[in-house]
């Protein structure tokens, strides 16, 4: 028997009901999802070659890397989390990678940071072999939070011979946020990227030279710091 044309239009409302929230908890799953998701920045000295390095930091037997006796980084929840010794009178240092791995020249290098209370962070690259302590870096990129809490945070890219500041900006990158930024090293070249568009380009005198493990310093007060994860690291083509 054919169901008359009201009933027909019940069925059909009542099946709107029952399927049209489950499609948009679909939707909006996969929109957080995509939200959650970061695109890779676009160099802009050349494009992405070999994958030299690669750390999530959710592998379950993952180890804190090389660190320096100021540092103590920790694996939590899928990202590294570093801190400073407390009372510690220099700043915490975490190497990416073991000081045997060959050495590195041109590259590029993707990680996104947290803001957790440090005062400042850096990104920083020495010579290869061992280093003592207080030798500077040769080439690094430096987030400084403002003693002013109404103020934004600076950022800056600086090369420490002969101690020349490439760039400098100011952004309001907010405690909590995860922040990516991408860094470029090539042909004496260097090159800066957040994801917030900001860019800081210019010649860096020891940038053609071999480069040791990069590095990340860290200093804080209070069990406060930074968080880093999804580090990369490539070559280009």
């Amino acid at each position: 028997m054919e169901a008359s044309p009201m009933i027909s239009r019940f069925n059909k409302l009542v099946s709107q009901l029952v399927f049209c929230p489950l499609l948009s908890g679909a939707m909006l799953a996969q929109g957080v999802a995509l939200a959650d998701e970061k695109p890779d920045l676009k160099p802009l000295l050349g494009e992405r070659g070999d994958l030299i390095f690669s750390e999530d930091f959710n592998a379950p037997d993952a180890k804190p890397l090389v660190r320096s006796a100021a540092s103590e980084p920790a694996i939590v929840d899928g990202y590294l989390q570093l801190r400073q010794v407390k009372d510690a009178k220099h700043i915490g240092v975490v190497n990416l990678w073991e000081r045997d791995r060959p050495p590195v020249t041109d590259f590029i290098m993707q990680a996104d940071f947290q803001w957790d209370g440090a005062h400042t962070f850096n990104a920083e690259f020495k010579k290869p072999g061992p280093v003592k302590h207080g030798d500077p870096p040769e080439f690094f990129v430096l987030f400084r939070k403002a003693a002013d809490p109404k103020r934004p945070m600076s950022w800056s890219v600086a090369d420490n011979a002969p101690q020349a500041v490439l760039g400098k900006e100011s952004t309001p990158i907010e405690p909590g946020a995860w922040s990516r930024f991408l860094i470029e090293i090539r042909d004496g070249e260097v090159s800066v990227q957040l994801d917030n568009g900001q860019t800081i380009r210019g010649k860096c005198n020891l940038a053609s030279s071999p480069k040791g493990s990069p590095s990340l310093s860290f200093a804080g007060e209070g069990g406060r710091g930074v968080n880093v994860d999804n580090v990369r690291v490539w070559s280009f083509k």
